[in-house]
């Protein structure tokens, strides 16, 4: 059944104004709510989709909740799973950090970012629809995209000419929370799979992910405390999985002007076996294929709504008529990116007893219920 936004204004009679349900998308800024209080994300994601890929500029800075600061001036990287509208950050779990040359393995400061991993950017060079997000790092040359699926995504990472080109996943980046352990594992030679035990809003919070990269990691390095990890028998049993906080993933390779890295990454609540079956989402799937894919459901999602103005009241100029439009399809699409699936896409019991929390948008309906982790 469709929703009916009747927009009313006290003026003279013009004929009745009804917008078309044909690529509705294009309405949609993801930008807005970005600045100020908003504490929204501009990234990929598809309705209520369990995975939330976007730009974090700050990691330690309260008033970005969902990472990302319209007026902040360079970005720290790209992670996995974001809040849209809270009050207190939390999430930004696996920041992937694409670059060329040093391997800076601090974040630096917004005040000064060649001390760190961060890059500027200009929104000149910046991209945001939905189930899509793209940005120019200008200080490393490489531009980097992303888009989404219900559990997984992807990332396409650009790159120039470089001997040094890399990318690195930092464990230890939430927003504003802490992170108290963590694993990381090479299970071959294109896949990662990590873990992250987050003290925030809960007193615990346990984060899986895989990530599967198009190019084979042949210069793959786990740095803990900014060490690399080693074999040690009083640390650790390998050079290819290490725990404790403080974890990276440095991966480095030589890139050709133009070279396309793609990485296909999901995340679950139960286990990394459990992000790894939900990257099944993706098999048979290219970026462009993946992109357009969310773009439908958006589109379908949008569609459950019809903006029409009362003829005996409308008087109104094309121009403010089009903000408004602008503006209602942004707020729907906002509405759609909760409550999220955070469900593995097959039944994973952990053998605990978890609340969730059920909405039915329909009826604006709350209801707590305890279940066992896997159930759908």
């Amino acid at each position: 059944m469709k929703k009916i936004l009747k927009t009313i204004f006290l003026c003279v009679s013009l004929p009745v104004f009804s917008l078309s349900a044909e690529n509705l998308t294009q309405y949609v800024n993801p930008m807005i709510g970005t600045d100020g209080y908003g504490n929204v994300y501009p990234g990929a994601q598809i309705p209520f989709g369990g995975i939330q890929i976007s730009p974090d500029t700050d990691a330690k800075f309260y008033d970005a909740a969902a990472g990302y600061k319209y007026n902040h001036t360079s970005i720290l990287g790209f992670s996995l799973t974001h809040l849209s509208g809270t009050g207190i950050p939390d999430l930004g779990d696996f920041l992937f950090i694409p670059g060329t040359g040093e391997m800076k393995l601090d974040p630096g400061t917004r005040e000064n970012p060649t001390e760190g991993y961060r890059s500027r950017y200009s929104h000149d060079r910046e991209w945001a629809s939905p189930n899509y997000y793209a940005v120019e790092l200008s200080d490393y040359g490489v531009k980097a995209e992303m888009t989404a699926g219900l559990r997984s995504g992807m990332f396409r990472f650009t790159y120039p000419k470089s001997e040094q080109a890399f990318i690195m996943i930092d464990m230890n980046h939430t927003l504003w929370q802490s992170c108290e352990w963590s694993n990381l594992r090479m299970e071959n030679d294109s896949t990662l799979t990590g873990y992250k035990l987050v003290k925030g809003w809960g007193p615990e919070r346990h984060v899986y992910f895989t990530a599967v990269f198009s190019k084979k990691l042949k210069n793959l390095r786990f740095m803990q405390d900014k060490k690399p990890v080693i074999y040690n028998t009083s640390r650790f049993r390998s050079c290819y999985e290490a725990w404790r906080k403080n974890l990276m993933a440095c991966i480095s390779f030589e890139a050709a002007e133009g070279e396309e890295i793609i990485v296909k990454t999901a995340v679950s609540a139960v286990s990394t076996a459990g992000a790894t079956l939900n990257l099944q989402e993706l098999n048979g799937m290219t970026f462009d294929s993946l992109r357009e894919k969310g773009v439908s459901l958006w589109e379908q999602e949008l569609a459950k709504y019809q903006i029409e103005a009362e003829p005996e009241f409308v008087l109104i100029v094309d121009c403010f008529l089009k903000r408004l439009i602008l503006f209602l399809h942004s707020t729907n699409h906002r509405h759609h990116l909760v409550p999220v699936r955070c469900m593995s896409v097959r039944s994973i019991p952990d053998l605990q007893l978890h609340t969730i929390l059920l909405f039915c948008p329909e009826e604006i309906l709350f209801v707590r219920v305890p279940l066992p982790v896997g159930w759908q």
